[in-house]
């Protein structure tokens, strides 16, 4: 997709996946920095995961000059709701 594509992105079950290889904080965010390319500045990603906040938002974190706001609100047991939000300024 070009860069800028999409104004927001649902993931069920695309990081589960990642998270459970070997590595998975790695390919975790380079799963990260796809979405961010293909959101236009100010899109939106929603992730409903199964994989705790203890382990998904570190690497969201290491990412911050890409988003402007990460959220995380646990849903149903078991599952989170993460949302987070390109940045809508090119970082300095």
């Amino acid at each position: 997709f070009v860069a800028g594509s999409f104004g927001a992105a649902v993931d069920k079950g695309t990081l589960d996946a990642l998270c459970c290889a070997e590595g998975w904080d790695y390919e975790a965010g380079l799963y990260a920095d796809s979405i961010a390319a293909v959101l236009r500045p100010g899109g939106e990603w929603l992730c409903i995961s199964l994989t705790p906040p203890s382990a998904i938002l570190p690497v969201w974190h290491q990412r911050d000059a890409q988003w402007d706001c990460v959220q995380c609100t646990p849903w149903q047991q078991g599952l989170y709701v993460y949302r987070a939000r390109r940045r809508a300024d090119e970082p300095q």
